[in-house]
């Protein structure tokens, strides 16, 4: 729905005054542009930019700078009408980096860091009887910069306080091509009555004696319509799911309370564990999959599987004498019937080193 849009440059300020982000604004003479991509990759493919990695052609980018550009993109809205107990959120998962954004010809908000998702309650703001218009003009960040000076001393320091990739304005080992525009996915995310905010987990301990393993999961859920409790469901695939799907537990979590914010936590144990190596050190195949599922207030009898993970990120705590090594990534999805889903990875690493094989 947001992969392809249409992209013009503009002097600073005049798309504004010539008001770009109106719903009728012919775009004839605009470039496409893939979405999730970049504004010098869009201008290569159309042959108004020279390849900025070649000789000094990085030079001939300089311009780019000081102009602000422009995307737009029209879309239908949803066939189903919501209802009270849904909301329709507008995520931009990264935007890079000083934007304004309207939809429909009115303002829905800003952003100044391209490395955080901006998400915008859209469902009363849609239209369902004609296409829907999108504009979002990114801003010359410099000139951004200007309007809140900071005194710092080294060198390029008008960029310290920018939550922008400091790569993109050079080093004597990069050239200077400060990136611009819609560098991660856009999506519609249509939910009801509860959403899963995050989860995490951690591995409370490894009996090697045994041969057990106990996980704490803890989740957190916006409940954003009535005051009932939600209930959800979690299961952890075994590592093997390739070759059929293997659950190794799955519980129902019911969270209760007042307010729309609401967290919980439950332990699974895990008989005989697979534990993850480095490629180093052995065989890394234990990689169990979490899925979590809010339960429709119905309770469907089936249930969705998680989605794969989509990104990683570091642990955040290895404590002694135990070793974690864990891969996170949070999606939410809708399922028919269901509700959002987050899913993620889970490793189990022991803190024993294998002896070295002689050779």
């Amino acid at each position: 729905m947001f992969d392809l849009w249409k992209l013009k440059d503009f002097a600073s300020g005049e798309g504004l005054a010539r008001q770009v982000f109106s719903e009728q604004f012919d775009t004839s003479d605009w470039i496409d542009i893939t979405v999730p991509g970049d504004v010098h990759q869009a201008l290569i493919e159309a042959g108004r930019l020279a390849d900025p990695f070649y000789d000094r052609n990085e030079d001939r980018c300089a311009w780019m700078e000081e102009r602000e550009w422009w995307y737009r993109i029209s879309f239908a809205g949803e066939e189903k009408p919501l209802r009270q107990d849904e909301r329709l959120l507008l995520v931009f998962e990264g935007l890079d980096t000083f934007v304004t954004i309207w939809l429909n010809g009115e303002v829905l908000g800003k952003q100044m860091n391209m490395f955080r998702e901006v998400v915008f309650d859209v469902g009363s703001r849609l239209h369902s009887d004609r296409p829907n218009t999108l504009a979002l003009c990114f801003h010359p960040p410099l000139l951004q910069m200007e309007l809140s000076p900071f005194e710092s001393w080294g060198r390029n320091s008008y960029r310290v306080m920018m939550r922008k990739a400091q790569f993109g304005y050079g080093w004597d080992w990069g050239p200077r091509l400060p990136t611009i525009g819609i560098w991660r996915p856009i999506e519609l995310r249509r939910q009801r009555y509860a959403a899963i905010q995050g989860m995490h987990f951690s591995t409370i301990e490894i009996d090697t004696n045994s041969n057990k393993a106990l996980v704490a999961v803890q989740v957190d859920v916006e409940r954003f319509a009535g005051e009932q409790a939600v209930e959800l469901s979690i299961t952890l695939l075994s590592p093997e799911r390739a070759a059929g799907t293997a659950v190794v537990a799955e519980q129902t979590l019911t969270l209760q309370g007042s307010g729309s914010q609401l967290s919980a936590k439950v332990y699974i144990k895990i008989e005989n564990p697979q534990l993850w190596w480095t490629h180093e050190l052995g065989a890394h195949t234990g990689r169990y999959f979490l899925g979590q599922t809010v339960l429709p207030e119905e309770r469907a009898a089936t249930r969705a599987l998680p989605p794969q993970p989509r990104s990683t990120c570091l642990p955040d705590r290895m404590p002694p004498p135990l070793r974690e090594t864990c891969s996170q990534a949070v999606s939410q999805k809708t399922y028919p019937g269901k509700r959002p889903v987050g899913a993620c990875a889970l490793y189990l690493a022991s803190n024993r080193i294998p002896r070295w094989r002689a050779t």
